[in-house]
Order: structure tokens, then C-alpha cells, then sequence
């Protein structure tokens, strides 16, 4: 199973190739380099993390419902994901950063609650540079805030 750090070197380097292959006058050649080059690069930047608890007014299986919908509406979804979660858990790779072109990986966990409510715990991991763009807390509030919308859509 790749770990947090393999998918999101795999996720710059795609970002690379595209670039290399926008730019580039051999465009195979060129985007094949930017790709193994972003890669390396982010095997060496240091991964960094945000989380959000968000308390709903729904029961578990609503709220899992919605998060999926969240999560494919923006972002990838992820299989490879841990057994052995005590919770329901989601994650998914979404864009965020500057112009949301940084990939981030986010996990919504599912906390139980009773048949009314329950709260959603959304961490988000990124890789940051000397700038920081606050990656994984832009996918945070990006996942969060979408949410919020689609139950207040849900409800009225």
C-alpha cells in the first residue's frame, strides 16, 4: 500500500509532466524529466498537516453519504485505505495551495454519535516548500466549507 508521501510525490509529478510537456519542444522527453524531477523533489520537502473538527446535525451514515459526495465533487478518491480505522473513513487526494494546484491527501473520519449528530474530523497532508502555501489547511477548509453547503442545501 503507498504510504501518504508515495501519493503525493506521484501527484506532483504528474503535476511536472504537465508542465514539462507544456513547455517543452520534445514533449514526451521533457515531460517524462519534469515528472521524475518533481518527484525527487518531493521525496526531499517536508510533509505538513491540518485538522478541522466539524460537529453535524445528522447521524454517521448521512454524514458518510455526504462526505463521499464532498470528496468526489472535489477531489480523487482513494481505496487504498487502513482496515482497521475504529471509524468510517474516507480519503481522497484534493487540490488546494495556490490556484488549488497542490495536491493534498484528506482523511474524514466519521466520529459516532447518537442517530442525530456526529462529528467529522478532516485531516489534510501536504507537501510544503520554502514558501508556504498552507496546502493542507486550504484543503481543509475547502473540504469543510463545501460540506457546510451541501447540508445547509440538504436541510432548507
Amino acid at each position: 500500500m503507498p504510504t501518504d508521501d508515495d501519493i503525493l510525490a506521484r501527484e506532483l509529478g504528474k503535476i511536472g509532466e504537465r508542465g514539462g510537456t507544456i513547455s517543452g519542444l520534445l514533449p514526451k522527453v521533457v515531460g517524462i524529466g519534469a515528472s521524475q524531477g518533481a518527484r525527487f523533489t518531493a521525496s526531499l520537502l517536508p510533509t505538513e498537516t491540518y485538522t478541522e473538527k466539524l460537529p453535524l446535525r445528522i447521524g454517521a451514515e448521512k454524514a458518510l453519504k455526504l462526505s463521499f459526495s464532498v470528496l468526489t465533487k472535489l477531489g480523487t478518491m482513494q481505496t487504498e485505505t487502513s482496515t482497521d480505522a475504529p471509524y468510517p473513513l474516507l480519503k481522497a487526494v484534493v487540490k488546494a495551495g495556490f490556484l488549488n494546484m497542490n495536491p493534498a491527501i484528506v482523511y474524514l473520519e466519521i466520529l459516532q454519535g447518537d442517530a442525530g449528530s456526529c462529528e467529522i474530523t478532516v485531516t489534510a497532508a501536504a507537501k510544503e516548500g520554502l514558501i508556504k502555501q498552507h496546502t493542507s489547511e486550504k484543503a481543509v477548509h475547502r473540504v469543510v466549507s463545501e460540506i457546510k453547503q451541501q447540508f445547509e442545501r440538504s436541510n432548507s
